[in-house]
């Protein structure tokens, strides 16, 4: 009964947290919008930023359903093995994550014209934006590795915390 409760205690002290922090990543697209504008820089950002934003979303759903049960059998079998098995995850996401951005880059100029309304320069910028974000792409695709890897040890102040820093 110990067991649960902190595990609810834990929970409860998270919730606001994690709340707290998507907000502010909420305000983010909200700032930018004031900086720049609505109009052709924020269509193109906005566009842009949605394949680093699916690339995370696909990333940690995959990851939190095929990774973490290989990562906490690691960690409770052969702990001295962690940095292997999560740098070689951390690695092989982050490839992954970089060829296919690549592929979107790439292949962003043909495709715009048929994907959106955007005019020549909005396009031109679009992929400007595209080729800008795709170390970022890779980075928080291969980060989701190391989220899996702190809900593993139980630090999850440190993954409620990181819609924010993202």
């Amino acid at each position: 009964m110990r067991h649960s409760s902190a595990i609810g205690r834990i929970s409860a002290l998270l919730v606001p947290l994690a709340l707290v922090s998507r907000g502010l990543a909420f305000l983010i697209p909200v700032v930018v919008a004031m900086w720049f504008g609505v109009g052709p820089i924020t269509d193109a950002w906005y566009w842009a930023l949605a394949f680093p934003t699916f690339a995370l979303v696909l990333a940690s759903s995959a990851l939190g359903t095929a990774a973490t049960p290989p990562i906490a059998n690691t960690a409770l079998q052969t702990p001295e093995r962690m940095p292997v098995v999560v740098g070689g995850l951390f690695t092989w996401t982050g490839l992954g994550a970089g060829i296919t951005g690549l592929l979107i880059c790439l292949s962003a100029p043909v495709l715009l014209p048929v994907l959106t309304d955007f005019d020549a320069a909005t396009r031109a910028l679009t992929a400007t934006f595209l080729w800008e974000l795709l170390p970022f792409m890779m980075l928080v695709s291969a980060g989701s590795v190391l989220r899996v890897t702190c809900e593993v040890y139980r630090h999850f102040i440190t993954v409620a915390a990181t819609p924010f820093l993202r």
